[in-house]
């Protein structure tokens, strides 16, 4: 399985001279591969310290997780969550909120999907069947939920992934990125970032992608953003 990921600055942040608020982690070893993808709420004053130490804490608790035979997923986001809160001391999570979106996947191609807040995550599968929207309902996304806000694990959205294998991807990608595209197109972004960069290094493709993130071709679009793929 190849992964990469990217991100950038939004163009305002580029003129002020702020910092993205926007994080990411991939991690691949013997056992599983992770990708965590994180935006740190604007309006908050520790937003970017909060989305980086998501990534961390979703690190850790996958480790244990994965550890332990891919119990419940009720028990990884339990977790999440506490770890998260231990990490950002002395900060109050209420200051630090962020979004988060998680796919791990073990080597026999089983795993989660899950997210909190905003952004996207998509599951593409072989052939144009089933390739559907997994956690993305735009008619009802909760845009003001996080870590620092949700006080229950119902505010998360989640599956079980099963037979991840040759011809599957998942693409998780902040909202800078996810309300610039359209349903219809989502697949056919993920052929082509797939097909562009599945040749090169690891280093070389992370770099390149950062590159077209901050040319990305919607000028109106100010946001942070940030994308991770994961494709057989």
């Amino acid at each position: 399985m190849k992964m990469i990921g990217a991100s950038v600055s939004g163009p305002y942040r580029s003129k002020d001279g702020s910092l993205n608020q926007d994080a990411f982690l991939l991690q691949s070893n013997r056992k599983y591969q992770l990708a965590v993808v994180c935006d740190g709420m604007g309006s908050k004053p520790y937003a970017r310290e909060g989305a980086r130490k998501a990534t961390l804490a979703v690190q850790a608790a996958a480790s244990i997780w994965m550890r332990h035979g891919q119990q419940k997923p009720e028990r990884l986001i339990r977790l999440i969550h506490q770890i998260w809160n231990v990490m950002i001391e002395p900060l109050d999570g209420r200051d630090a909120v962020t979004t988060c979106l998680i796919a791990i996947l073990d080597r026999s191609g089983k795993g989660l999907i899950a997210q909190l807040g905003d952004g996207l995550i998509f599951w593409k599968q072989p052939n144009g069947v089933n390739c559907s929207l997994i956690l993305q309902d735009r008619d009802f996304i909760n845009e003001t939920t996080g870590l620092g806000i949700a006080n229950s694990i119902s505010a998360w959205r989640w599956q079980v992934v099963q037979g991840f294998s040759t011809g599957h991807s998942l693409l998780l990608c902040t909202d800078g990125i996810s309300e610039s595209i359209e349903e219809a197109l989502v697949p056919e972004f993920i052929d082509w970032l797939a097909q562009t960069y599945h040749w090169m290094p690891h280093s070389l493709a992370n770099w390149r992608l950062s590159r077209q993130l901050i040319n990305w071709p919607n000028p109106i679009h100010q946001d942070d953003k940030t994308l991770c793929l994961l494709w057989a």
